[in-house]
């Protein structure tokens, strides 16, 4: 019986899909700063997870962090030009008996001097409806350090 319930609760544990650019090694990196975001849960979750990774903060940083954070429906997905780019892609199939929805956290790591993007990021999972802040800090980790 306690296998049961072991494969139970691994079924429900959340799949999270890291997508974009690998990131370079946290030492070689510029102090971040976050940009505004009008969710301080989903900066709070991201500053953690960079921290976390080793990347340091600093109030006038060369590297400005800027977030996105959407829940949209399982099956659509957002392509860049020419469908090449990949900017969030589908959610993982999750097993459930509950709505489904899709949270996505985006990161776009820009240098503040030339606005060009230096690393572009993320992280996707299909959860039940209403589950934003017990996915928070996965999203956050794997959008920071995806694992190929």
């Amino acid at each position: 019986m306690p296998l049961v319930g072991a494969l139970l609760i691994a079924a429900c544990a959340p799949t999270v899909r890291p997508f974009g650019d690998a990131p370079p090694p946290a030492a070689a990196q510029p102090p971040f700063s976050i940009g505004e975001t009008r969710r301080a849960d989903v900066a709070d979750a991201v500053r953690y997870a960079l921290h976390a990774a080793g990347y340091r903060e600093a109030q006038d940083a060369p590297t400005r962090v800027e977030i996105g954070f959407a829940i949209r429906p399982p099956g659509v997905t957002v392509a860049g030009a020419g469908g090449a780019t990949i900017v969030s892609p589908p959610a993982p199939r999750a097993i459930g008996l509950c709505r489904r929805q899709a949270y996505v956290l985006i990161l776009a790591m820009i240098d503040r001097a030339s606005g060009t993007v230096l690393r572009r990021s993320g992280a996707i999972t299909a959860r039940c409806v209403g589950k934003e802040a017990t996915l928070l800090p996965a999203l956050a980790r794997a959008a920071v350090s995806p694992r190929r």
